[in-house]
């Protein structure tokens, strides 16, 4: 079985005087299909089922594979973001001892 480590946190206390960043625009697919990660081009195609789903015209069986795509890139997301906790964790790999068969 393979162990996921939790994500590393990116809070950090707040420095006299430091402003808010401004918030970044978030990618349309085209635009992550086009120049963005594997990562990004999830993000953005979740937040564009995101507004299907939030459409008040929605039909029923539109919204439920909708949901369920939603559901699937989600999960499709924390893998990504797992590797890549996983390499920035660096070199986790234990090293082989000598062992003697009896």
């Amino acid at each position: 079985m393979r162990r996921v480590s939790a994500p590393r946190s990116s809070l950090r206390a707040v420095k006299a005087g430091e402003v808010k960043a401004p918030l970044k625009r978030p990618m349309t697919v085209t635009e992550a299909v086009e120049c963005g990660s594997l990562r990004d081009q999830y993000v953005a195609m979740r937040a564009r089922i995101a507004k299907a789903i939030d459409a008040p015209e929605i039909r029923g069986a539109d919204l439920a594979a909708l949901s369920r795509r939603m559901h699937e890139l989600g999960r499709e997301i924390a893998v990504l973001d797992a590797r890549e906790s996983e390499e920035d964790d660096g070199d986790t790999t234990t090293p082989d001892e000598h062992w003697e068969a009896v």
